[in-house]
């Protein structure tokens, strides 16, 4: 039972409904409590779907301190999910903005899931951290992890397989103020629209404006006034600004993110 209450909070958070997915999780956790010897798999799901409704609610400081809890896990879901542990916590950092730490946090964790990726985390790993090595002008094997997608032999759940997809786009397209925006972003933005993933589409559309494709402002102005969270919250009021080519509610747009440890 604790299973199916993880996937409940997948789904919940896949359509933005962070409150209801972190309803589930608890009830999962609370089935969990009644099962002492639950497998260590099914522990991973349910903290990791905890982990990704923290994440696209913008409840950062929450996050942190689930991942330390699970950082004093036993040795044996250590040796499991310490990739995924890592992937979280870089993730994490990238969402405000650190990007250098975020990518330090990473490349640890990519070596652990290579060997071990129960939650199918290395596809999404691979391409956050290829596309914050071109942000940062890391020129170490970082800015080559994108392009290893293409030979990796399996995807990960549906909507972090389309966010992968489009920094992966980002991070292979050609760099410059005069290069047009990767139109593959635009179109995995609506591909997550259509399939119902807003959480992807969310993140994919965040990159877009990131990319220079201001002409999605508007999308995810509309998309995240009904996305429940935080970080949402300073989406929303970032977009608008940028839709509305308004510098006053571009000041007041920074405001909010930095209320909400948010980085835009």
């Amino acid at each position: 039972r604790a299973l199916g209450y993880s996937l409940v909070c997948e789904g919940y958070t896949a359509a933005g409904a962070i409150r209801e997915a972190l309803q589930a999780a608890d009830q999962a956790q609370r089935e969990l409590a009644l099962e002492p010897h639950a497998q260590c798999r099914v522990r991973g799901t349910v903290w990791i779907r905890r982990s990704f409704a923290l994440l696209h609610g913008g409840s950062f400081g929450e996050l942190g301190e689930l991942l330390t809890e699970q950082l004093r896990a036993t040795p044996h879901s250590l040796l499991a999910y310490g990739g995924s542990i890592g992937v979280l916590e870089g993730a994490l950092e990238i969402h405000q903005g650190r990007f250098r730490k975020g990518l330090r946090r990473l490349k640890p964790a990519i070596g652990a899931l290579r060997f071990r990726d129960p939650e199918r985390l290395l596809p999404y790993a691979l391409a956050i951290a290829g596309y914050t090595a071109v942000v940062v002008e890391d020129d170490s094997p970082a800015a080559r992890f994108a392009g290893e997608l293409r030979g990796l032999g399996y995807s990960g759940p549906k909507g972090l397989e389309l966010a992968a997809r489009a920094f992966a786009a980002a991070a292979m397209a050609p760099q410059g103020n005069e290069e047009p925006p990767p139109p593959q972003v635009r179109s995995l933005a609506e591909e997550a629209r259509a399939l119902g993933q807003f959480a992807a589409e969310k993140d994919i559309l965040e990159l877009a404006l990131a990319v220079g494709d201001l002409k999605q402002a508007k999308r995810l102005m509309d998309l995240t006034g009904g996305f429940e969270g935080g970080e949402a919250a300073a989406l929303h009021a970032y977009a608008a600004a940028v839709a509305a080519d308004n510098p006053e509610r571009m000041v007041a747009a920074a405001d909010e993110a930095v209320r909400r440890r948010k980085y835009l």
